[in-house]
């Protein structure tokens, strides 16, 4: 199964999976959107002071950090400057109106806002239905949006999946929210 991958150092691809982190900060704007596998890169973010070890890392997330592998996935629903998503932030009307009705589908999540201090920018993919799976898959990751192709096996039928503290089953390729 081919599968679209963004690779993101530790300790951001584990906030992202388990945490609050909803906006991954990036330097160029994207137009993909859709389902993407986050793939913790094999170097840990020295430069950003937040959190500033592992142990504070693990302190947020309560799990152990994998390097050099899938270890879970998202779904990408837009990239905005991250002027747009402060205002949103604020309470003021972004110009985009895609950003608004992006945010307001990040702010149904799970730990919604309580992220904010995450959105540096200067672009802010946004992601809504994080889950990670329970065995990571080691891979070499790349620079940007890239393809991997993973096997059934590797990705497991019907995987367990978590998101934060709470466990489900979701399937592969299958949305985890339930129909409102």
């Amino acid at each position: 199964m081919k599968v679209t991958c963004l690779s993101v150092r530790q300790p951001w691809a584990s906030l992202i999976i388990h945490s609050a982190k909803w906006c991954e900060n990036r330097s160029k704007p994207l137009r993909y959107r859709g389902e993407i596998w986050i793939h913790a890169a094999l170097g840990w973010d020295l430069a950003n002071p937040k959190p500033r070890t592992e142990a504070d890392a693990m302190e947020l997330i309560g799990n152990p950090m994998p390097f050099g592998a899938i270890i879970g996935r998202a779904n990408l629903i837009g990239a905005f400057p991250v002027d747009q998503v402060r205002d949103t932030l604020e309470g003021i009307e972004p110009e985009d109106p895609e950003c608004l009705r992006a945010m307001r589908e990040v702010s149904r999540e799970p730990l919604n806002f309580f992220g904010q201090s995450y959105v540096e920018g200067p672009w802010c993919y946004l992601l809504t239905e994080r889950r990670a799976i329970l065995k990571p898959i080691p891979l070499k990751g790349r620079l940007g949006l890239w393809s991997a192709e993973l096997s059934e096996e590797q990705l497991g039928k019907g995987a367990v999946c978590r998101h934060g503290f709470k466990s489900e089953e979701v399937g592969i390729g299958q949305s985890s929210h339930a129909p409102a």
